[in-house]
């Protein structure tokens, strides 16, 4: 096996979904559903009790209760866990940092491009302090399972991880995926994506024939690519990825900020 085909790996053994009220974490259990059923995952589903605030235990525990039954249906083991915690971000980071998940799914929202942050105050802190991969599902209506998926291959919207967390995706959802080449806006060009490109027919192989590949360059900049592929392929989700610096820290780049804050569809930030 050439390493390309190596590296197209995804550990998945164990998946944790942190949960909220509302209707964007059942996306988000969805999509860890739909990965535990195909790779026999567990998916702990699990929820934070602030100290300080008045939402009763009962209505936590009913919201995992939910999803122990919703998985219970489908064959899959569900986990479901309630902690306390001074607040709902330390304890996600709390739970994801003492337990050795595979990947962490959190249910996002985007933030106007007027505001400093990328998602909501939960979701930016948990993206900076995890020490797991880590996916914000930031939707926009309810367009899962996706039929389009477009993953920008570029060093400032992308990581290796990202990409195959795409194509993971595009297996459990029945969806196409393109590959859209985008690395001619690089500034520094490094080999990150070469091997996958030079070896797509194990991509194919592997992933199915609705993987295809496009090479960008229409528009002048990265932000206003991908922008116009969105709307040109019918995407219904985007998959970026950000990765840490050589001192651990997570810093977005602008081009990556605006394509997640500025689109009309589904878009999945994944840190590794």
């Amino acid at each position: 096996m050439m390493e390309v085909t190596k590296s197209l790996t995804l550990k998945l053994d164990k998946i944790a979904v942190p949960m909220a009220q509302g209707d964007r974490s059942p996306v988000a259990l969805r999509i860890a559903f739909d990965l535990a059923q195909r790779f026999g995952s567990e998916v702990t589903a699990f929820t934070v009790k602030e100290e300080s605030r008045e939402i009763t235990w009962s209505d936590k525990v009913k919201m995992v209760t939910r999803a122990f039954q919703e998985g219970k249906e489908r064959g899959i083991k569900v986990v479901p866990r309630v902690r306390t915690s001074g607040s709902a971000k330390e304890g996600i980071v709390e739970e994801i940092n003492s337990h050795s998940y595979d990947l962490v799914l959190i249910a996002s929202q985007k933030r106007s491009p007027l505001s400093t942050a990328l998602f909501g105050s939960i979701s930016d802190y948990v993206i900076k302090n995890s020490n797991t991969i880590t996916a914000a599902v930031s939707t926009h209506g309810n367009n899962y399972p996706y039929k389009r998926i477009l993953v920008p291959v570029s060093e400032g919207l992308n990581t290796r991880v990202s990409v195959l967390f795409g194509l993971y995706l595009k297996l459990v959802s029945g969806s196409s995926i393109l590959l859209a080449d985008m690395r001619r806006f690089d500034k520094k060009r490094t080999h990150g994506f070469q091997s996958l490109f030079e070896h797509m027919e194990q991509v194919y192989e592997r992933f199915g024939p609705e993987v295809s590949v496009t090479r960008g360059g229409l528009e002048t900049n990265l932000r206003n690519e991908v922008h116009r592929m969105i709307e040109d392929t019918g995407s219904d989700c985007v998959v970026l990825g950000v990765r840490p610096d050589r001192y651990g820290r997570i810093r977005v780049k602008a081009e990556l900020k605006s394509v997640v804050k500025e689109s009309q569809v589904d878009t999945i930030l994944i840190k590794r």
